[in-house]
């Protein structure tokens, strides 16, 4: 602990002298036991202006998955949506090739005859894609039978109500960034299905991005990553910065809520604790983003989502970072009531010299003028 004796402080020492002083004169020895009260007022002083310096503690470790699994109830988020409504980009090739699959069901059943179908989906057509989008053909579909095929023969069967469906990539762009050491993809590419027999069905194209975090934080986690959490926007948005602004807030709540659980010392209450959307972008805890908007009848809504990645040295300087400024704004509040209290005492003192020297009869004339003057005291302090 650092003892700080600041201007006024002293000039409230001053002020409890005068006034023992003058009420021993007026009181006599029976006032003699206002000594020891005068002594802890004055030993109070200085303790409020103490700079108490604690050492964080370490990073409690919360229940990622708990909070992961409330955002993923945002109503925006809810897969029936994705079955309905077009997006302009997808966070995965799955999740296109999802798209693709349920579109292409549409079609199949407003009259168009087969009962099997094969699938080929040429490189780099994952398989996770390839079987997503059989997957969803076999499940809404009553077919006989659904094939997926990784290689593509160079004749195509040609059987009766058979439908021949060819997934390929023709455009890929890769691309990687390191933060916090995380592998960030920024890859992008566009999934085509491409309907061979009957020709007459579809031929569709969507786009897709490489944020596979966005569904599951998996692959980050078997790298070692087990520090990730994804903030999502919780309502429909009418442009992309409402949408951002959401996920945003989001992500500083959960923060702060990990700092507040994560905090075990006391010079501040861990309720004071505020993180704001530029908190987490200063200290790199958001590790990578996603926008997405969707095409409703009438117009399109906006969601977006937050990777946050919560190491414990980012979070650590953060957390020192707030008990700081907290610490800071709890000198300023000492500082404001010390003044307050040492001008309201010299007040009083003149209100007694002067009640003493003009023998009281303008007791209350004086009082009244004590009570304005401290109560300005108190809103300039208030305004400054």
């Amino acid at each position: 602990m650092n003892f700080k004796f600041s201007f006024m402080a002293l000039i409230v020492i001053f002020a409890f002298v005068l006034l023992l002083v003058f009420i021993i004169k007026r009181a006599g020895k029976k006032a003699l036991i206002l000594i020891p009260i005068m002594i802890l007022g004055v030993l109070f002083v200085p303790f409020i202006s103490w700079q108490k310096t604690t050492r964080v503690s370490s990073l409690y470790s919360p229940d990622f998955g708990m909070l992961q699994h409330v955002q993923n109830h945002s109503a925006i988020w809810n897969e029936a949506i994705d079955d309905y409504l077009e997006a302009d980009h997808y966070a995965s090739m799955q999740d296109a090739a999802r798209f693709l699959a349920k579109t292409l069901v549409g079609e199949v059943q407003n009259g168009t005859t087969c009962n099997r179908m094969v699938v080929y989906g040429l490189n780099p057509v994952t398989s996770r894609a390839l079987n997503t989008f059989s997957d969803v053909i076999r499940s809404q579909l009553n077919l006989s039978d659904v094939r997926a095929e990784s290689i593509r023969p160079s004749v195509l069967p040609s059987e009766p109500n058979l439908a021949i469906c060819i997934l390929d990539v023709p455009k890929q762009q890769h691309s990687e960034r390191l933060v916090n050491g995380l592998n960030i993809s920024n890859s992008t590419g566009t999934l085509r299905l491409h309907v061979e027999n009957p020709s007459d069905i579809m031929d569709r194209s969507v786009e897709f991005l490489e944020k596979d975090w966005i569904n599951s934080l998996s692959r980050l986690q078997n790298q070692g990553h087990s520090a990730v959490m994804v903030a999502r926007s919780s309502d429909s948005c009418m442009d992309e910065a409402e949408a951002i602004d959401q996920a945003m807030a989001q992500a500083a709540t959960m923060v702060q809520n990990l700092l507040r659980q994560a905090y075990r010392t006391q010079p501040v209450l861990d309720q004071e604790i505020k993180v704001t959307p530029q908190d987490l972008l200063a200290s790199q805890l958001v590790a990578d983003q996603f926008t997405q908007s969707l095409r409703t009848s009438t117009a399109r809504v906006w969601r977006h989502a937050v990777l946050l990645s919560l190491q414990p040295g980012p979070l650590e300087s953060l957390l020192q970072q707030k008990t700081r400024q907290i610490q800071h704004m709890h000198r300023n509040w000492a500082r404001s009531l010390m003044s307050l209290a040492g001008l309201a005492l010299v007040v009083f003192i003149v209100y007694i010299f002067l009640n003493a020297a003009t023998k009281g009869y303008y007791v209350w004339s004086l009082r009244v003028i004590a009570a304005v003057t401290i109560l300005g005291i108190v809103v300039v302090l208030l305004l400054s």
